[in-house]
C-alpha cells in the first residue's frame, strides 16, 4: 500500500470523525425545528439500489426519526436512466413532501419539472421560508 493512499484514508477517516462529532448538534437542531411542525414524509431515490449510499441512508433516516417524519428510500438495483425516471416517477406518485435524488441525466429533467409542478398544488402547504 503507498504511502499517499495511507495518508488520503487517514486524512478521510479523520475527517469523517470531526464530522460526526459535528452532526449530532445541527442535525439535532434542525430535527427539533422541523418537529414543531406537521408530519413529514421523505423519499430517497438513489440512481441505483446498493450499499455505496449507507451514510446518506443513516443520516436521512436519523433525521426523519428525530422530527418525526415518515423516511422511505426506493429504487431499482439496475442503473439506467430509464429506471431512475421510473422510480422518480413512482415517488411522485406516493406524493411525499421530499423527494431526494441526484439530476445525473438530462433524461430526468421532464420527471422533476413534474414533480414541481405537482409540488405546487401538493397536499401539503409549505412551510415558513427560513
Amino acid at each position: 500500500m503507498s504511502e499517499q493512499f495511507v495518508a488520503n484514508r487517514r486524512q478521510l477517516l479523520a475527517g469523517a470523525g470531526l464530522a460526526a462529532l459535528a452532526l449530532p448538534v445541527g442535525l439535532s437542531s434542525a430535527a427539533m425545528a422541523a418537529a414543531t411542525g406537521p408530519k413529514r414524509k421523505l423519499i430517497w431515490v438513489p440512481q441505483a439500489l446498493g450499499d455505496w449510499d449507507t451514510a446518506l441512508q443513516v443520516g436521512a433516516r436519523d433525521f426523519c426519526e428525530m422530527a418525526g417524519w415518515e423516511y422511505q428510500r426506493i429504487g431499482n438495483p439496475n442503473y439506467s436512466v430509464e429506471n431512475h425516471v421510473e422510480q422518480v416517477n413512482n415517488a411522485i406518485a406516493a406524493k411525499p413532501d421530499i423527494i431526494l435524488t441526484q439530476l445525473e441525466s438530462p433524461g430526468l429533467v421532464p420527471a422533476f419539472q413534474r414533480g414541481i409542478g405537482e409540488g405546487d398544488h401538493g397536499h401539503h402547504q409549505p412551510g415558513p421560508r427560513r
